[in-house]
């Protein structure tokens, strides 16, 4: 099945499949544009990305059946086995790639990087963010007057744990408070998702649903804004 599938309707997607995973390539990157890099709260950098505004754009390209690599095809044999004799439909696992596309214009993918608190203001012509993968780090987002920020924190080299959780978040209100924002939701490891991970968000009727998806915890709501 492809991106666009999963783009339309994510969460009747995601619960068709036994697991869905992202993966972050250059072309994630070359859909935005870098800012500066300033330093934040615990040693780390921050960096706001802004969408190019023309093509490249982003998509995801399914690569390939994970259940064939992932640690969780020895465990599903049996329930597989069974299920084919009592005639339930398997479900499949996917990964998709971040790819250059010349037609998902309203698709964004927010790049991550090690040390780094990353964040982008969603624009008026997104109708669908992601950013991925993680296992460990913390998603956020926050709105003030109609604008809405989304943020991927992924702790220095030395943070483990709750102390990572810790600084991620520091991470995030640095950047958020210097802007001014509010009602912000966090997505956090072991509190929010369990596994491989990525946040995503869709706009409908000019309104905006963002969640996190855990590889062992499925689909969990972050808010709407």
């Amino acid at each position: 099945m492809s991106f666009q599938t999963f783009r339309d309707n994510p969460k009747s997607y995601l619960n068709g499949h036994q697991e869905v995973r992202i993966a972050q390539t250059v072309y994630a990157f070359n859909a935005v544009r870098a800012g500066p890099d300033l330093p934040v709260p615990g040693g780390g950098q921050s960096r706001q990305y802004h969408h190019r505004g023309a093509g490249p754009f982003v998509t995801g390209t399914p690569f390939m059946n994970v259940a064939a690599v992932n640690a969780k095809t020895e465990a599903m044999k049996f329930h597989n086995i069974i299920g084919r004799r009592i005639g339930l439909s398997q479900k499949m696992s996917r990964l998709f790639n971040a790819d250059q596309s010349g037609g998902d214009v309203g698709v964004r993918w927010l790049p991550y990087a090690l040390g780094f608190v990353t964040y982008m203001e969603v624009d008026n012509a997104a109708t669908f963010i992601l950013t991925g993968e993680l296992s460990g780090r913390t998603v956020a987002v926050g709105a003030v007057g109609g604008f809405i920020y989304y943020f991927h924190s992924f702790a220095p080299n030395g943070y483990n744990g709750v102390p990572a959780r810790n600084i991620q978040r520091a991470m995030i209100n640095h950047i958020a408070n210097g802007i001014g924002l509010n009602n912000m939701t966090y997505a956090e490891n072991t509190i929010n998702y369990n596994g491989f991970a990525f946040g995503f968000g869709k706009k409908t009727n000019n309104n905006w649903k963002f969640y996190i998806y855990g590889s062992n915890s499925g689909v969990a709501k972050m808010g709407d804004y």
